[in-house]
């Protein structure tokens, strides 16, 4: 066997090496101590876990007491979102529920709840939930009587469309019902046919059928013979009270007209009141037969128009008003209303309804 031999350099290569992994081994050591030590957790720490864990197992505890008690018994008028969340409904219909009688509902039946929007059908015709309605107290008490009792009420026959505020309370009508009516005849649509009360949010189903056998709608043939005696106007040039006159237009759809001419400069087309919400098919048809539009309306030069002229048009967003400033400021002046295509926040649909108020002088 042969004898491997080191120099006595080689041998003190081999010295230094070994002391290095040696120094190098007791540091990584002492390392890892010292992040033991430091992550270890203190006293108050593992008093506080101790705590939580004890603190969830008793909240866990009173929940399954809670459902072992319930027993289907609930008012809608007073239950909790807890409860409601452990008789089965969910999480965001109970919490509309809730902030809708916060807002003064009633639910004096199931009728009234299936008027919350996405309301659970399966769960509300559950058999083993067992609905309490009591009535109101208080200031209500008069206003249950009403609903309960024809004796308080003073119908005659009306038009939903047509009646005074003023009549409606000589009906002794309570005052959400009457608000309803208003509501809905100045805000969504007329009243087409009498069962159109059931859809009227403050009245529930025993009220709309006691004063569904005393609403006389127009017949249509009637109301047309009424249409025409009313001269078309101007949408550009008449007032909130001239607006009224107009059937199918209430209070609140005139004054959204005059704002919206307002903000625009003028209409330069009858089919921008679709742009308002309350204004569907139906009721742009009823309307429209007396409004005519004309020329008035204001424009805007684009080349000397400032970014917040721009900007309070409702058809130019922010970003669109400080591209239009940008291109002429960096570029330069626009030549024709047509360029203004050329930015991208433009599409066809949107130039060809922004065109009109557009010019350069």
């Amino acid at each position: 066997m042969t004898n491997i031999l080191f120099s006595p350099a080689e041998r003190r290569g081999i010295i230094v090496f070994l002391i290095i992994c040696m120094l190098l081994y007791l540091s990584v050591d002492a390392y890892l101590s010292h992040l033991q030590l430091k992550n270890k957790p203190s006293n108050e720490q593992i008093e506080a876990f101790r705590a939580l864990v004890l603190e969830h197992k008793v909240r866990d505890s009173l929940h399954a007491t809670a459902r072992n008690n319930f027993k289907g018994l609930l008012d809608p008028n007073e239950v909790g979102q807890e409860q409601l969340l452990q008789s089965g409904l969910r999480k965001d219909i109970a919490e509309r529920l809730i902030r809708f009688r916060e807002k003064g509902a009633y639910y004096n039946s199931r009728s009234d709840l299936e008027k919350v929007y996405g309301m659970d059908t399966s769960w509300l015709n559950r058999k083993d939930l067992n609905f309490v309605f009591h009535p109101r107290k208080g200031e209500f008490d008069d206003s249950y009587k009403v609903r309960n009792q024809n004796r308080s009420l003073k119908l005659t026959p009306f038009d939903p469309n047509t009646i005074s505020k003023g009549a409606l309370l000589g009906m002794h009508l309570p005052g959400s019902a009457i608000q309803g009516i208003l509501s809905f005849r100045e805000k969504f649509r007329p009243f087409e046919k009498a069962t159109d009360l059931y859809a009227v949010y403050n009245i529930d189903s025993s009220l709309a059928e006691q004063i569904i056998p005393f609403v006389k709608i127009k017949e249509l043939a009637e109301l047309n013979s009424l249409d025409s005696l009313i001269v078309s106007v101007s949408i550009n040039q008449a007032d909130t009270n001239l607006l009224k006159g107009i059937k199918g237009i209430g209070s609140y759809l005139a004054k959204s007209i005059v704002e919206y001419r307002q903000k625009l400069g003028g209409y330069y087309s009858l089919e921008q009141l679709r742009d308002l919400f309350v204004v569907d098919s139906s009721r742009y048809q009823t309307i429209s037969k007396h409004l005519y539009c004309d020329d008035d309306f204001r424009k805007l030069d684009i080349n000397k128009a400032s970014e917040e002229e721009l900007y309070n048009h409702p058809y130019i967003s922010y970003k669109l008003a400080r591209n239009i400033v940008e291109f002429r400021e960096r570029m330069r002046l626009f030549e024709k209303v047509e360029e203004l295509a050329n930015i991208e926040l433009v599409d066809g649909v949107l130039f060809s309804k922004l065109a009109p108020y557009l010019e350069i002088k």
